[in-house]
């Protein structure tokens, strides 16, 4: 349960860095 409450929370750090919900171009953006 935890990891998943930490895993969503660096989702929305991420969303709000690079102001994308895309789980595509996240994952593009971080490889």
């Amino acid at each position: 349960m935890r990891t998943a409450e930490l895993i969503i929370e660096e989702v929305n750090k991420l969303v709000r860095k690079y102001h994308t919900r895309d789980p595509y171009e996240l994952c593009y953006l971080l490889s």
